[in-house]
């Protein structure tokens, strides 16, 4: 093994390497790395007789300068307009012996790739160099855990309690190791000046006399210089008062209103005043305007996300009222706040933060959010695209990850649902503030809202969901971000797969064509891994799977517009042989290995069975008024074998989804809650399917079809009762909804018996009996426009609706409010009730569940 590389005696040149990132870096931090041409030979052998002599002329060092970016192509971008021409890439750059870093531009997140090349740069260099706030990139990438740093003042008490795996310092400029951070730009040049000194300088060095005819400054590293600069502005402008003030080493204000004590300076002469707490002027205890303020909640993690404001005033609340007055046939003037029609009227607006009312606090302590990351991590494994690195903490994410975090601690509260609710809460705050209103854009939030549409929290507002919403915002950041063309990044290209991927199986869920970009990039991702010959990963297994799902359904969609009956049959049968055997090929050369992908796989071979039911006897469109579906004219002969297949698909999917284990349950993306619902579905499309000329054969497969499925109903249902933790008062879990939701559908496939006589109802055209081997009768239940519980209104009836109400009253009261009159029964916003009178405009993950009508 070779020794360690001597930036002293290192017989060889130098590499000194900035590296730029995929931004806009600013110039002045980079700008010092221009010290070590000074002291380099190509440089002082250019400098004339007169200014340097021989001796110090052969001090000069080697140095060879790389600026890095990532494809060595695309030209690094400085602040002011300026353009470097890169020397090397991230693959072709030699070992570094010193890395440059300087800030990128404000709210930029470092990909992968990026942070992987900076931590080998730092386990290769003999000195990594940060300047300003450079230190971020470095911090992302788990370089500063367990150092110690600096930063920019104005960003210490932030950091702090972010990020409280590095110690940060409130100095100049700070040295752990090979590790060097700084303070505010312009204190580059302070550390590189020292970082010389100490690596080559020494009295009549060559070091010590550029940074002496070059005018390197060399500043106090405490600030010390500059609290005499301002203790002689503030003595100057206060003279002619009662002469210079004198340095107050009084701690905190005066008790009883009395005048704080001063000391003598010569108890606390100027040059030893070093406790920047304390007011220079009147000796009071300082609190920094744009820190967190201390509280008695100081553990707090989500109060202390996104608590730099923006500038510009909120008038969201205005803007939300000045469109309800609209729809709702109010002047403007009464709508707006403040005018005299409202002035009086104390109801919260709509964007007021609930959750900041009253105690004003989460609840959610930074060993909490921890266990809550800790706890993410699993849940990866049914929606792999965000990947965050088993050394990143909750602290570290709160300083570079804040919305990511704050959407992980969201969906991952499934456990404790009243208090998911209020961070839900903040979570849309955050989101309509900084995303909507300002229009702010990163990765980061690109991530976290990835993060919260995989995991939506659906029980928390099940009537007014909001994914498709947010999926256009998510789809349109991605577009405004072009992260579709950086195929080199690798969390982009999976922040696109997992956009794509949703916007695809939502779709195809509600029977919907899905988006031709999202659809081709897919394809064309999937075509690109290929071509390279290698494995796929998850990610691209979940995408694979679900590409394969809308080429159905395209192909369906298709295969829908053929005349002929018989030839349509036959594309049907050539479509399921297509479709089985592009899967089988899938699952033998790639796998299906977790429960997942597994469960994918079982949902994809219902889908395929289903194809003769889809094309021959589609299930009836949701529109705006739900209508009585056409009984199907066109009787295929094979019905009965398509069914029975289908059916036995549908066994397979259940009994799977079953043996999953129990505590597996909570880690469920929004994909195997839609398998399962599409499962239902297709299940209820073939019991209930009327046919215009219906055999005794056929009613009797359906008579048995119910009954198995009733079985598997009433298991999923126990299953979501002995999940659910709900408690009386509190708001109800994902599983007590599911619960409430199943129960209502079971009511659907519960059989009507009775004693056949001739009163039996066969002739009202309303009932169709179907006979028991033991004499008695089942009699399909008559049905509403839609089994749905969310589209035929029943769910209102439910033990979860009640709950909901009950939850949100408590939640009103615990804000002062009182729980009558117009909030009884509004789900917790005022003045929208009526909004749900209609059942046919309600939209729902559910909707899909049983659309189909007698």
């Amino acid at each position: 093994m070779s020794a360690p590389f001597d930036l002293r005696n290192p017989g060889r040149p130098i590499h000194v390497g900035v590296v730029l990132l995929n931004t806009v870096t600013e110039h002045l931090d980079v700008a010092p790395v221009g010290f070590f041409n000074t002291i380099s030979k190509g440089f002082v052998k250019t400098l004339p007789d007169f200014f340097i002599s021989d001796e110090l002329r052969a001090q000069a060092l080697d140095f060879v300068f790389h600026w890095v970016t990532e494809d060595g192509k695309t030209p690094g971008a400085l602040t002011g307009n300026l353009n470097v021409v890169p020397t090397d890439s991230f693959a072709s750059c030699p070992t570094l012996d010193i890395v440059f870093m300087g800030a990128s531009q404000a709210g930029y997140q470092s990909s992968t790739t990026e942070k992987e090349f900076l931590r080998k740069c730092y386990s290769d260099c003999s000195a990594f160099l940060s300047v300003c706030v450079g230190f971020e990139s470095i911090l992302t990438a788990g370089i500063l855990e367990g150092k110690t740093a600096t930063a920019p003042r104005k960003f210490l008490p932030i950091l702090q309690k972010m990020a409280p795996g590095t110690n940060w310092v409130d100095k100049r400029w700070v040295q752990d190791g090979k590790i060097w951070t700084t303070g505010e730009l312009l204190n580059g040049l302070d550390m590189v000046a020292t970082f010389g000194k100490e690596t080559w300088g020494g009295e009549g060095s060559l070091v010590e006399y550029m940074i002496r005819d070059g005018s390197f400054p060399t500043r106090d590293v405490d600030y010390k210089d500059e609290l005499k600069k301002q203790w002689a502005t503030i003595s100057d402008s206060c003279a002619h008062v009662r002469g210079a003030l004198e340095p107050a080493i009084y701690a905190g204000p005066a008790r009883s209103g009395a005048s704080p004590r001063r000391k003598h300076a010569e108890r606390a002469p100027v040059e030893d005043y070093t406790d920047h707490g304390r007011c220079a002027k009147f000796g009071y205890t300082c609190t920094t305007t744009n820190s967190p303020q201390s509280t008695t909640h100081n553990d707090d993690v989500v109060s202390k996300l996104f608590q730099d404001k923006p500038i510009e005033k909120d008038q969201s609340a205005r803007l939300y009222e000045m469109h309800r007055s609209v729809f709702q046939n109010h002047s403007i003037d009464e709508a707006i706040p403040g005018s005299p029609a409202t002035s009086t009227d104390t109801t919260p607006s709509v964007t007021t933060p609930t959750c900041e009312a009253g105690s004003g606090r989460f609840n959610v302590s930074m060993q909490e959010a921890e266990e809550l990351l800790s706890q993410f991590r699993q849940r990866r494994e049914y929606f792999p695209f965000i990947e965050v690195p088993d050394s990143t903490s909750a602290a570290a994410m709160a300083a570079s990850r804040p919305f990511l975090l704050l959407a992980i601690l969201t969906i991952s509260l499934t456990r404790k649902p009243s208090l998911q609710k209020r961070i839900d809460e903040r979570f849309r705050r955050v989101l309509s503030e900084r995303i909507v209103f300002h229009g702010e854009k990163s990765m980061d939030y690109v991530q976290g809202l990835l993060v919260y549409l995989a995991w939506c929290p659906l029980n928390l507002r099940p009537l007014n969901n909001q994914v498709s919403q947010f999926l256009q915002i998510l789809g349109t950041m991605i577009s405004d971000l072009k992260l579709t063309e950086n195929l080199h990044d690798g969390a982009a290209r999976d922040a696109c797969l997992g956009c794509y991927s949703l916007s695809s199986l939502l779709s195809v869920s509600f029977r919907r064509v899905g988006d031709d970009a999202a659809y081709n990039y897919l394809k064309a991702a999937l075509d690109a891994n290929r071509t390279l010959n290698q494995p796929f990963d998850n990610k691209l297994k979940y995408s694979t799977l679900q590409t394969l799902f809308e080429t159905i359904f395209r192909s369906q969609e298709t295969c829908s517009t053929e005349g002929c009956p018989t030839r349509k049959s036959q594309r049907v049968q050539e479509m399921i042989e297509s479709h089985r055997l592009e899967l089988q090929i899938f699952q033998r050369t790639q796998g299906c290995e977790n429960i997942p992908l597994h469960l994918s796989a079982l949902s994809l071979k219902v889908n395929i069975a289903s194809l003769p039911f889809k094309v021959f006897y589609p299930m009836p469109r949701r529109t705006n008024k739900l209508k009585s579906s056409p009984i199907p004219s066109y009787q295929d002969p094979s019905l009965l074998d398509h069914a029975a297949s289908c059916l036995s698909e549908i066994r397979n999917f259940f009994e799977s989804f079953l043996f999953i284990p129990r505590d597996q349950y909570i880690y469920f993306s929004i994909r195997e809650w839609c398998q399962l619902i599409v499962t239902i579905s297709t299940a209820s499309h073939i019991c209930f399917l009327p046919v215009s000329t219906t055999t005794l054969e056929w009613e009797h497969f359906q008579t048995k079809a119910r009954s198995s499925m009733l079985i598997y109903l009433e298991s999923l249902s126990h299953r979501a009762s002995t999940l659910s933790v709900s408690k009386a008062g509190d708001h109800p879990d994902t599983f007590f909804m599911f619960k409430s939701v199943l129960d209502i559908v079971l009511s659907t496939y519960a059989p009507t018996t009775r004693t056949t006589s001739s009163q039996t109802s066969a002739t009202s055209g309303t009932e169709s009996p179907e006979t028991q081997g033991n004499g008695t009768d089942v009699v399909a239940p008559r049905t509403k426009s839609s089994r749905c519980p969310m589209m035929n209104g029943s769910i209102k009836q439910s033990e979860f609706w009640e709950a909901m109400e009950q939850s949100d009253l408590r939640y009103l009261e615990s804000l002062g409010i009182e729980g009558d009159g117009e909030y009884t029964g509004t789900t917790g916003i005022p003045d929208m009730e009526n909004l749900f009178d209609d059942a046919g405009d309600w939209p729902s993950i559910f909707s899909e569940w049983v659309n189909f009508s007698n």
